[in-house]
C-alpha cells in the first residue's frame, strides 16, 4: 500500500486545484445518484 501514498502524495497540488476538486465533488455525487437510483 505504500506506492498509493506516495502515488497520493505526488497528486496533492493536482488535487488542491479549484476546478477539480469542483469536478471530482461533482462526480461524486453522480455516482451517489446512480447508486441510489440503481438501490
Amino acid at each position: 500500500m505504500e506506492y498509493l501514498r506516495v502515488y497520493g502524495r505526488s497528486l496533492e497540488p493536482w488535487r488542491r486545484d479549484p476546478q477539480v476538486v469542483t469536478y471530482l465533488a461533482d462526480v461524486r455525487k453522480a455516482t451517489r445518484t446512480l447508486a441510489a437510483a440503481a438501490a
